[in-house]
């Protein structure tokens, strides 16, 4: 069994730890992959300014840097900022994959690194479909990357959507 340690960039407790691994399900992986998700120990609420961000580069490396003395096959960031990556690929010799900073369209609805979308599906849903179908009408985007792992819960609504959408306009 090949084991990944995915870190989640916030404090939390068992049931919001759960609530990220929920992502794992949207995605086909190999039987012999297995995820554990480890919240840090401390970091900033969000990732708005620089200082936030040089917070969040060291709660991550404190979080991964056993990882491959722990007996991890590999370190998955799971915050879009890719905060840590650097540094952690610098220490270990196993991969360190990071979301990616790719960031084009912008809903301005802060992330809740807690609650993700629990309870706001009706108000950010249809923002995210809006970006997405500016994304691929203005852009010619082929890809929808959603810009935080927070919005996992989005992807099935919004893959549909854009999916039903699609059709229609080709009739």
């Amino acid at each position: 069994m090949r084991k990944v340690l995915a870190i989640v960039p916030f404090p939390m407790n068992e049931e919001n730890r759960r609530q990220r691994m929920a992502q794992l399900q949207a995605v086909k992986l190999a039987p012999d992959i297995e995820f554990d998700f480890r919240p840090v120990r401390a970091g900033p609420t969000t990732y708005t300014s620089a200082h936030d961000l040089v917070l969040a580069d060291l709660a991550i490396v404190d979080a991964g840097m056993h990882a491959q003395a722990e007996g991890y096959d590999a370190v998955c960031i799971d915050t879009m900022s890719d905060s840590g990556v650097s540094a952690l690929r610098s220490m270990l010799s196993i991969p360190v994959i990071g979301p990616g900073r790719a960031s084009v369209r912008s809903i301005d609805v802060v992330p809740d690194s807690i609650n993700l979308l629990k309870g706001k599906e009706e108000q950010v849903f249809p923002l995210l479909l809006k970006a997405a179908l500016r994304c691929v009408e203005e852009d010619g985007a082929d890809v929808i990357l959603l810009g935080s792992t927070t919005m996992h819960e989005a992807h099935a609504w919004l893959a549909d959507a854009c999916r039903c959408r699609s059709s229609i306009q080709a009739l």
